[in-house]
């Protein structure tokens, strides 16, 4: 199985819903005793929220 990226939505709320859904989804295919490669980054919205690309480019490009 291949390793997946997820990035996190506007809050760990959100996150969250995916994060479970991508878990169940895989445990149908490979077992509920397993779970998936996956790398999850959290993206802080107060910075997105106010929209300096330059800011946000130096923070996580």
């Amino acid at each position: 199985m291949r390793k997946i990226g997820l990035i996190g939505g506007t809050s760990w709320h959100s996150t969250i819903v995916y994060y479970r859904l991508i878990n169940e989804l895989v445990g149908e295919k490979i077992g509920t005793q397993a779970n998936p490669d996956l790398v999850l980054y959290s993206l802080n919205i107060e910075l997105m929220r106010e929209q300096n690309k330059e800011k946000i480019n130096n923070k996580y490009l």
